[in-house]
């Protein structure tokens, strides 16, 4: 292993991030690797801004934070297939693997190869406006349509594939990978999906429609979200951090992204142990 990126969350405190990075490099420069950082509002430390072309080299992507720091990371380094570990520095670690306390005892297993790749599966949102794409995005959790600040409904419209299915008049409507279902989309009623299902779950968003459930539906679907009706301020927004401002009539088509987020593992964890775990499931 001799080129590491990492990806810091720049919320985090730096007392509390500057420690790691510095045991990180020191553990790299011993061995004769580098590392820099992906993003240069992450810069923690002593540690140079990666060049625009270093996913073309780099072995491993570290993201150092929460789940939120595990999906931006995903986002930039899933189409290049680099390996990414997650070491916990926010409140839910449902996507990392390690603490910080772990760091050197995890680095030296990745060094003697004695580690999996847990492969997640990824979205794509392209946004069509008049027959023209204007957005196109991936990501690791959902993708949601949400309306704007004003507390008015917007009107959205849900095909799979080339048929119509219904329309939701109400706060938007959430597509959650199986990864995802356990954000947003499980706040919001949708069920849980062990993250070995082929399956999306499509979750409505306060829908003022008495039959208005979520809905699953296979991975390799297309599935077609139209604004019928909408304000000022609704948006696309990906993994509750990038968004995209939508016009009424833009059409939103979510499809199965080649790229999967590829992450390190040490324990062969069932999902629903990481539940109990995580989200503080009682035992039966």
């Amino acid at each position: 292993m001799k080129s590491v990126a990492l990806m810091v969350n720049r919320h985090i405190a730096g007392e509390q991030v500057k420690p790691v990075v510095k045991r990180i490099l020191k553990w790299l420069e011993m061995r004769g690797a580098s590392a820099c950082i992906l993003d240069a509002s992450h810069c923690a430390g002593e540690c140079p801004v990666c060049p625009e072309n270093v996913l073309e080299n780099v072995e491993l992507a570290m993201a150092l934070g929460g789940d939120g720091t595990v999906l931006s990371t995903a986002r930039m380094v899933a189409p290049a297939g680099v390996p990414i570990l997650g070491v916990r520095l926010g409140q839910l670690g449902f996507l990392s693997e390690i603490e910080p306390a772990n760091l050197e005892t995890a680095l030296e297993r990745l060094e003697r190869g004695t580690y999996f790749l847990e492969e997640r599966r990824m979205l794509e949102a392209t946004v069509m406006r008049e027959g023209q794409v204007v957005y196109s995005g991936i990501c690791l959790n959902d993708v949601v349509v949400s309306k704007g600040v004003l507390l008015r409904p917007v009107e959205i419209g849900l095909g799979i594939d080339d048929e119509r299915v219904t329309a939701y008049y109400g706060d938007g409507l959430i597509v959650s990978t199986p990864t995802g279902s356990t954000a947003y989309s499980l706040s919001a009623g949708g069920p849980l999906l062990a993250p070995d299902v082929n399956a999306v779950v499509i979750t409505p968003l306060c829908a003022h429609n008495l039959f208005a459930r979520p809905i699953v539906v296979g991975l390799d679907d297309i599935i077609r979200v139209v604004l019928i009706k909408s304000q000022k301020g609704t948006m696309c927004i990906l993994d509750g951090q990038e968004s995209y401002l939508l016009d009424e009539g833009d059409e939103i088509l979510i499809q199965a992204s080649p790229d999967v987020a590829r992450l390190v593992r040490f324990t062969r964890w069932s999902f629903f142990h990481v539940l109990r775990e995580k989200l503080g499931t009682r035992d039966a």
